[in-house]
């Protein structure tokens, strides 16, 4: 890629107003109200995907929150190596000691 075509390129983005509408969260109501919220944050979902569960499995419609959050800790304790487990861990010790 040429200088001029680098340089009018970083121009016209420098033009835009970008926005992060960081779209998987409720704007209106940004906050988890049960562990099922938190642990279905993607970084759960895709650590947990990553470890082998199928998708399927976390984001089955109508799935029960106590069922979700079953599920997604048995991953994360299957995959104590992944920092998901650590945060699990982490929260129970802070709110539940």
């Amino acid at each position: 890629m040429s200088l001029d075509l680098r340089k009018r390129l970083f121009t016209e983005l420098d033009r835009l107003v970008l926005v992060d509408p960081h779209t998987h969260i409720n704007p209106l109501d940004p906050g988890s109200h049960t562990l099922a919220d938190i642990l279905g944050y993607h970084y759960y979902t895709e650590l947990a995907h990553s470890a082998g569960m199928p998708k399927a499995q976390i984001e089955e419609p109508g799935i029960d929150p106590k069922e979700k959050v079953r599920r997604l800790i048995e991953i994360s304790v299957r995959s104590r190596t992944q920092f998901s487990y650590s945060w699990l861990v982490e929260m129970c010790q802070t709110f539940l000691a």
